[in-house]
């Protein structure tokens, strides 16, 4: 029996990829409704978590099937929340290292729940 470790690494960065397109695309979007509304920053930290969780949850949707599928949705949430806080400290600027690492610890958690999630409901 032999592992195709390739197919997993392309099914992970596709992931990864999915991800970030989501998470840009609602951010976006989350700007305009802002600049169209004047919504209180509180409301918009809680719709940028679910912005995050839903886009881990298409990800992992999409992306992960076979085998280990709660490791693969982990490696997801976890490398899709790096890529995006490396994307958007180039062009916000700084954010304190603990909230870094404990949105990256929440997404990671977060990716293994949706993949599962994903799995259970395409049975």
């Amino acid at each position: 029996m032999s592992v195709n470790k390739n197919g997993t690494a392309v099914m992970i960065l596709k992931g990864i990829a999915l991800y970030f397109i989501c998470v840009v695309v609602g951010i976006l979007l989350l700007a305009l409704i802002v600049k169209l509304t004047g919504i209180s920053a509180d409301v918009i930290k809680a719709v940028n978590q679910f912005i995050k969780v839903f886009a881990v949850f298409i990800a992992c949707a999409y992306s992960v099937n076979g085998n280990r599928v709660i490791v693969k949705g982990l490696l997801i949430g976890l490398f899709g929340s790096i890529v995006t806080h490396l994307v958007f400290l180039l062009f916000n600027g700084g954010s304190s290292f603990l909230s870094i690492v404990l949105d990256c610890v929440f997404l990671a958690i977060a990716g293994a729940i949706c993949s599962l999630v994903a799995l259970i409901k395409s049975r």
